[in-house]
């Protein structure tokens, strides 16, 4: 399984272990103070 976190129409992170992420992190990508690289999305580009 992996969870993608999408803001604006576009996908904003690739968690491939959704296990592994915190309530906060996720929030952060939620709200836009994060967002991952092409580079760090891996294999979804």
């Amino acid at each position: 399984d992996r969870l993608l976190v999408m803001r604006g129409g576009r996908i904003v992170a690739q968690i491939d272990d959704p296990k592994s992420i915190t309530d906060e992190t996720l929030g952060e990508y939620m709200l836009g103070v994060r967002e991952m690289t092409a580079e760090e999305m891996g294999d979804l580009f």
